[in-house]
């Protein structure tokens, strides 16, 4: 997680967009890595608010990536410090 997008903002445009919208918008591969788009992933933009989105990012950064909460609340710009939100 934290290899394909080492920026937290870059991670919120990526499950803002959607698989499609990112093709469409920045082009036909995401991350880091350059990897290809597949799949089918909605846009998020319209059903889930900018903080939504942010704690979405923050989520996956700490399960899937194994970083600390308090970086990736930071990081993802939902303030500092340790701690659950």
């Amino acid at each position: 997680m934290l290899e394909t997008f080492p920026s937290c903002d870059d991670h919120v445009r990526w499950i803002t967009l959607g698989s499609q919208r990112w093709v469409d918008e920045v082009g036909p591969s995401y991350g880091a890595q350059g990897k290809p788009v597949e799949g089918a992933m909605p846009s998020h933009e319209d059903t889930l608010s900018e903080t939504e989105l942010r704690q979405i990012a923050m989520y996956e950064r700490v399960r899937f990536g194994e970083s600390d909460i308090g970086t990736e609340k930071t990081a993802c710009g939902l303030g500092s410090g340790a701690g659950g939100g």
